[in-house]
């Protein structure tokens, strides 16, 4: 009897263990609640020393980009990356300091300016349509952003390719801190800069995706300063033509947490 008791144990304990082994696989599978996307990388940019400058340097640049988070309440950018998508927006602005141009004596220096803002996008399969807006946490201390669209090629699965007006526009206290001149000034007349659209161009890039986990980027572009921009005495002796270049090596993040 104790005999029969164990077989007929046996292959219960079985259904059991497998049973557990099965929901253990389903659990692993589960996607996990949290998940964040990202993009960090780095490489060099070729730009004016400052805005309104003719004068141009090669500095490092930085990619930082989320491009998908879910937690909690939050959820964007998770789908075929059409449509309607927001989420974050970055950017960082070097200081400028008198020590960039004699033209700048007796003018305050700007602090080198982290922004972090907010940015909307909507994307059909060859063309998409952008504005973001940054408030400057560091440096400037005002409000900048920009509206734009482009025209997008793939090639093929790893290529992608774009190019499309931009529009920017800032605050009083970003055109303050970059375009007026104060009566210390040295070298330029006195001038007050306000609110408005900022400038006016076009931008073209290139990327490729080597791998899940890596991707190259070039950039080009031109923007003319428009405005009251335009009309600062920085960039009377400089140039209100402003050209860049940037080249990029990107790691891709997919993280669960």
């Amino acid at each position: 009897m104790f005999l029969s008791t164990r077989l007929r144990f046996v292959p219960s304990l079985c259904v059991f263990l497998a049973g557990f082994a099965v929901a253990g696989a389903q659990a692993e599978d589960a996607p996990k609640q949290h998940n964040i996307k990202l993009e960090l990388g780095g490489g060099a940019k070729v730009e004016p020393a400052y805005e309104g400058a003719s004068r141009y340097e090669v500095k490092p640049s930085v990619v930082v980009r989320v491009k998908a988070l879910r937690f909690k309440a939050i959820n964007f950018g998770y789908g075929d990356d059409l449509g309607f998508s927001i989420g974050p927006s970055f950017g960082i602005q070097s200081e400028r300091t008198a020590q960039d141009d004699p033209i700048l004596s007796g003018i305050p220096n700007v602090d080198r300016s982290f922004e972090l803002g907010l940015a909307l996008s909507y994307e059909w399969e060859h063309a998409r349509v952008f504005t973001n807006a940054r408030f400057g946490v560091t440096g400037h201390n005002g409000f900048v952003g920009e509206v734009g669209g482009d025209a997008i090629w793939r090639p093929d699965q790893a290529t992608t390719i774009s190019i499309g007006p931009r529009l920017s526009f800032a605050d009083d206290q970003y055109m303050s801190t970059y375009f007026s001149v104060p009566t210390t000034a040295l070298n330029l007349p006195a001038y007050n800069a306000s609110s408005g659209f900022k400038s006016v161009g076009i931008e073209a890039a290139l990327r490729y995706d080597f791998s899940d986990a890596w991707a190259g980027e070039v950039a080009t572009g031109w923007s003319r300063l428009i405005g009251d921009a335009a009309d600062s005495p920085i960039v009377a002796a400089g140039s209100v033509d402003q050209f860049n270049g940037k080249l990029s090596l990107i790691r891709k993040f997919d993280l669960d947490f």
